[in-house]
């Protein structure tokens, strides 16, 4: 204090003016000094009432940092209120934008609120606590508090500084914002704005006028300084968070309680302590429960914190963050998000809903609206965004259009994938663009346990390619409702942190910063009822409160034992919520109920509307509900979010069958009205309602958009909801919609229901092409669950409905066939005469009848043979080429790749493939391009051209997966299997076999299931489960190449195993399936391959008596095996190795040597490493014996490394081993 004011205060006469302070319309404040003294004072004159202050105490204001009133001269209408100057600078002066040092602000808050403290103990309210009323010493760094309001709280007062106004800083319920009574903690509240701003260095609330305050204090503006990139300990975000709560009943209750908490925090900072774990309010005398702070999850949040620090270097990484319902992710999400954006990260952020109409990448959509909010708010990122997507923008607007404005314009490539066929690598550059070295990005996604399936697809296929990078994804998941085959279970490098419950001291923190210190009855009841889960712990305090069980005595919390024995012991958390729900005005919960209806994140104005309620009354029932602790109003207070699921089953739960039915009727016709657009909502909610016939138009619309985005999931649910909306006597529309239905689920792998649905269409139509079409997809779905027979039976029966024959005499088919060949080679040879002659118009069961023909010769692969399989792929392919290019030329054109296997002729094979996919491309059919390219890459594997096999595959995967084909994906893998196994990759093929059998015993599919188990056997040598392979030979007896295969693993199994005449006879009885269907491709080739294997491995173990026999017999095979491998050669160099082994028998050292090197040469021009290996490690083995010494250290080496590979193979994706 400047000069000596020990004296008290002087009368104003004595002071001379040196300088006016401010001027106000209702005053003056000046600053004088004392003539005789020398002391500096402050004296406001104000022509308004004043009211009292007690005595200032001039000896305790050094400690309480309180500088009141020292005196009051009062005449007529004017009062001068006099206090003395204090030298140092306000917080009003500090240069704009200019954030104070932590340590600082912990000072300015604690001797701030020591000020509080004192005036509140006089029963005051300060009233005036904003920035240049805060004093800090330049000597000593404290700081003071000065000039309480001169009138009675409870307005908006100007203050002292022009410059400044106090509106800043006043409370809601100070400003009328909101109907709390103003006291001690509307001191707390302005505290906690003046604070924010020392640690962020910008207003709270940046307003000029009353309007805006009120407008500001409305839409409740965050209040994490963390979220805006600054780095302070997450106790003061949390105390910050209780100061600024716009309820003042949800503040500190006293002053004392925060100095409590920042003493506390200022101790353990001085320690070393960087980011203290302390529980806020613990200290806080409460009369009624506020949201709690973070409590515990130290060891959880420390494995996220390091995890997502990795993005900040380059790696970034998917983590699933999961817990029982009710254990806190949600809240685990917005501290992970505070964290990240204290570290500079950007956040976004996205969640699925329950209960609510299905929308084609749901949770994709919430990234849209997500990147488009930080567009509007960061130029630079939205641009930066725009610029890495660019040649992605067409997809992205296709899957997402919400952003297309933020998208770049890009031109359509020429050549290569169409817009549809490039969505999949379009999301993963979405997600790889995302964040970027300097600004790394995380994702939060919340409750992907209901998330659409394409979305959460999109998320593994991003973890999957994914080397590094500057992005982390975090997916909450419940694990309540994860099944089996969910498909976050194939998510691939991703690392799980799970929320357990709370144990007892975590759960007393927990109750005790939300209502202060409780008896310990009362604790032991909310242990035993909550077990431990956050969400059920608060729900559970707030019923005994509201329920009087527990209740505020003069010196803290009581406990009525009646009302406590009531209390529901069974732990359910939802009939904890529906006793609260109970509880509520008649007003409020169906208010709520009717939110419940319309979504999670429902409109105040659409769920008054619904309820029945005064717009003008909407706003009290949101803050009651709110205060209650059951809903979340958003930032402009214009919708609202139910703080957990259980709250909105529970408002759900309370309304009758006819109730709820009501309501959903009102929300379609509101929906009608206003969004008319909005398919999927409209035909949900009429479904809802017991109308599904007012949604049918919807329903088909939504299933068709949904279907157009590859989004089966949502049309099947569209497509149900249709069914439910036919009239009776709409027969027509009833036989399109069951076709539709079951062809999504024949896709999704659905199989049984599929059927049940198509039968149904094949019902409802009586004849014609019509009923032909439903009689080939029928023959189709057979063949995708591995009925053979069926499926020919079915699709001969679709071409007898159209007239078209079908050779019922095998006799025919050599005639037939020589014709087809002739037309084939006449539109070879002069294409420009016979392809394309015909208009499509006039083609309709000429195209019908191709694709029959194509779909017979994939059953006739297995039941006839050759001859009868060329023949109906070439009637297919004849058919189809009298016109342009249609989808029916496309299919054809991809079917020859595997027809030319059986001649084979790869090379024709292979460029018929090439062509269907250009034509697809053309016609944009994302579906038929993963089917080509699946072809085109199976052409090539025959020809041993395995990396570009390979690449054409992966291509075709990542299709095939996004449009949900599951027969064809499973497929896909297994032709990714073998490649990977003839590439040498034995734990990526034993991984694939692995993934493509268990999705076979999901979905029903056979031949997945068995060659599945075969490329696992080979790929690991045998080491698979006996019981695996004779639950298989027992199921799959109907199925001949399942069986088959089946019978080649065993085989391979029985070598490893020491057994080689139990698996000559496995592959002996492979052959011989294979033989009696007539099949000769690559893919039935190795079976003699390894059935010499299995002769050679018996002679040399055999008797004399038997081994010229079993020499004889697998000289024989060697001879037959060595002419199929030059047309198939991928088995060439299994075949060469057996056949040196063979002359080493024979003592012909020459002849094996020779053999050897050919199989080593032939291995490399293939990039076969395994096979190499197995060359190596044979030539040495075999050195050995014949003095080859050069070649025994290298097959050591060989075998080592093999051995190697075989190790990793066997335990490739040990998790998901399945033991059915």
């Amino acid at each position: 204090m400047a000069g000596d004011a020990s004296k008290g205060p002087p009368h104003t006469e004595r002071i001379d003016v040196e300088r006016v302070l401010s001027r106000r319309d209702r005053g003056v404040t000046f600053l004088g000094r004392d003539a005789e003294t020398g002391a500096t004072w402050v004296i406001k004159e104000v022509h308004r009432p004043v009211r009292e202050f007690p005595p200032a105490d001039r000896r305790r204001s050094v400690w309480t940092r309180l500088v009141l009133p020292w005196g009051l001269e009062r005449e007529e209408s004017r009062t001068r209120i006099i206090r003395p100057f204090i030298e140092g600078t306000s917080l009003a002066d500090v240069p704009e934008r200019t954030a104070l040092p932590l340590a600082t602000c912990l000072t300015v808050a604690i001797d701030s609120l020591r000020a509080l403290d004192t005036i509140h103990g006089l029963g005051l309210v300060h009233g005036a606590v904003k920035a240049s009323n805060v004093i800090l010493d330049p000597v000593t760094g404290r700081a003071w508090l000065v000039d309480p309001s001169s009138e009675e709280p409870g307005g908006i007062d100007g203050g002292t500084s022009t410059s400044e106004p106090l509106a800043r800083y006043v409370s809601p319920e100070v400003a009328g914002a909101s109907g709390g009574p103003v006291g001690p903690a509307s001191d707390l509240y302005s505290l906690g704005v003046v604070l924010y701003g020392c640690l962020t260095g910008r207003p709270l609330h940046a307003v000029e006028d009353a309007g805006g305050l009120l407008r500001s204090l409305l839409i409740a503006s965050p209040t994490s300084v963390r979220a805006r990139g600054i780095a302070v300990p997450r106790v003061i975000d949390e105390i910050l968070d209780r100061l600024l709560r716009p309820d003042p009943l949800e503040r500190y209750t006293a002053a004392i309680g925060v100095i409590d908490d920042l003493l506390e925090t200022e101790r353990r900072l001085r320690l070393g302590e960087a980011d203290p774990p302390l529980v806020v309010g613990l200290h806080d005398v409460r009369t009624s429960p506020t949201q709690p702070g973070l409590v515990g999850r130290t060891a959880e949040l420390g494995e996220l914190d390091a995890l997502l620090t990795e993005a900040r270097q380059g790696r970034g990484t998917l983590i699933r963050l999961e817990a029982k319902s009710g254990n806190g992710k949600s809240r685990i999400l917005d501290e992970i998000g505070n964290r990240a954006a204290q570290r500079g990260d950007l956040v976004l952020r996205a969640e699925a809903r329950e209960l609510e109409a299905p929308r084609p990448f749901g949770l994709l959509d919430g990234l849209a609206s997500s990147l488009l909010d930080v567009a509007a708010v960061d130029p630079a990122y939205a641009e930066r965004l725009a610029q890495t997507t660019g040649r992605w923008g067409p997809e992205l607007r296709t899957v997402l259009p919400s952003l297309a404005e933020l998208l770049t314009v890009a031109e359509q490539e020429g050549s290569g994938r169409s817009v549809e066929s490039r969505v999949l690598d379009a999301l993963t550059a979405l997600f790889e663009s995302l964040g970027w070295e300097g600004r790394p990005a995380v994702l939060l996604l919340d409750d992907c346990q209901w998330a659409d399936e394409l979305s959460l697809r999109v998320v593994g296929r991003w973890a999957a390619g994914r080397p590094g990078g500057y992005v982390s994804v975090v997916a909450a998941l419940r694990q309540d409702d994860l099944t089996a085959g969910h498909p976050v279970s194939g998510w691939p490098n991703a690392t799980t942190v799970t929320l357990r419950p709370f144990d007892d001291a975590a759960t007393r923190d927990l109750v005790t910063s939300m209502v202060g210190p409780i008896p310990d009855e009362a604790h032991a009841v909310i242990r035993r009822v909550s077990g431990g889960r956050p969400f059920v712990l608060t729900s559970v305090v707030r019923a005994m409160v509201e329920s009087g069980a527990l209740h505020p005595g003069t010196r803290g919390w009581l406990v009525d034992p009646r009302s406590l024995a009531t209390m529901t012991a069974s732990g359910e958390t939802g009939t904890v919520v529906i006793d609260r729900l109970g509880r509520l005005p008649e007003e409020t919960l169906s208010f709520l109920s009717a939110g419940a209806v319309l979504g999670r994140h429902a409109t105040v104005a659409e769920a008054a509307g619904l309820a029945s309620i005064d717009p003008d009354h909407s706003d009290a029932i949101v803050e009651e509900a709110r205060r209650a602790g059951l809903i979340w109003p958003s930032e402009g207070r214009d919708r609202f979010s139910f703080v957990h699921d259980k709250v909105r089953e529970g408002a759900l739960g309370r309304l009758s069958g006819t109730r709820r039915r009501a309501l959903h009727l009102a929300a379609a016709e509101l929906l009608e009205r206003q969004r008319p657009g909005d398919l999927f909502d409209l035909a949900y909610h009429f479904d809802q309602a017991g109308a599904p016939e007012r949604a049918l138009p919807q329903a088909l619309e939504a299933a068709a958009l949904a279907r157009a985005r590859q989004a089966l999931e949502s049309a099947e649910m569209m497509y149900r909801i249709a069914f439910r909306g036919i009239r009776d006597g709409d027969v027509t529309t009833r036989a399109r919609v069951a076709e539709d239905l079951g062809e999504v689920l024949m896709l999704r792998g659905s199989y049984e229901e599929a059927a049940r649905w198509l039968d149904e269409a094949r019902r409802l139509v009586p004849g014609g092409p019509e009923a032909a079409a439903i009689a080939g997809k029928l023959g189709e779905l057979a063949f995708k669950r591995g009925d053979v027979r069926t499926a020919g039976e079915a699709i001969q029966q679709a071409l007898v409905m159209i007239d078209r024959r079908v050779p019922r005499n095998r006799a025919a088919v050599p005639h037939l066939f020589a014709w087809e060949v002739l037309v084939q080679a006449a539109h070879s040879l002069l294409p420009q005469v016979f392809v394309g002659r015909l208009s499509p118009e006039e083609g309709g069961i000429d195209l019908l009848a191709s694709r029959f023909y194509g779909r017979l010769g994939y059953a006739w692969w297995f039941e006839r043979g050759k001859l009868s399989t060329l023949w109906t792929h070439l009637r297919s392919l004849n058919l189809a080429e009298r016109y342009p290019p249609t989808p029916e030329m496309a299919q054809a054109y991809s079917e020859h790749a595997p027809a030319m296997m059986l001649l084979p002729w790869h090379r024709r094979g292979v460029r018929f493939a090439r062509r269907s996919h250009e034509i697809r491309v053309r016609l944009g059919d994302r579906w038929g391009q993963g089917q080509s390219l699946h072809f085109w890459g199976a052409g090539l594997y025959a020809a041993s051209d395995f990396d570009r096999s390979l690449e054409r595959m992966r291509e075709a995967l990542e299709l095939l997966e996004a449009t949900g084909d599951q027969w064809e994906v499973n497929n896909c893998r297994l032709q990714i299997a073998m490649a990977l196994y003839r590439l040498g990759d034995l734990p990526g093929a034993a991984e694939a076999s692995r993934a493509a059998r268990k999705a076979g015993l999901e979905i029903g599919d056979a031949q997945a299931r068995g060659i599945g188990l075969e490329g696992w056997a080979k790929a690991t040598d045998g080491e698979v489960p006996d019981e695996l392979i004779q639950t298989e030979l027992e199921r799959s007896s109907e199925d001949l190449l399942t069986l088959a295969s089946v019978r080649q693993a065993e085989g391979v199994q029985l070598l490893a195993s020491e057994d080689a005449r139990g698996a000559i006879r496995s592959f002996e009885e492979s052959q011989r399936l294979f033989r009696n269907a007539g099949m000769k491709n690559a893919g039935v080739s190795p079976v003699r391959p390894w059935l010499l294997t299995a002769l050679r491995q018996a002679a040399e173990t055999a008797p004399a008596g038997e081994l010229h026999q079993l020499l004889r017999r697998a000289r024989s095979i060697a001879r037959q095996a060595g002419r199929r491998a030059r047309f198939y050669r991928n088995d060439l160099p299994h075949v060469l190795r057996e056949r040196a082994h063979l002359a080493a028998l024979a003592g012909r050292r020459r002849r094996a040597r020779s053999l050897f090197e050919r199989s080593l040469e032939v291995a490399k021009t293939q990039g076969a490493r395994a096979e190499a290996l197995r060359t190596r490690a044979a030539r040495g083995e075999v050195g050995q014996v014949l003095g080859w010494t050069e070649d025994v250290e290298d097959g050591e080496r060989a075998r080592r490394a093999l051995e190697a590979l075989l190790e990793a193979a066997a335990h490739a994706g040990e998790e998901d081993q399945e033991r059915g």
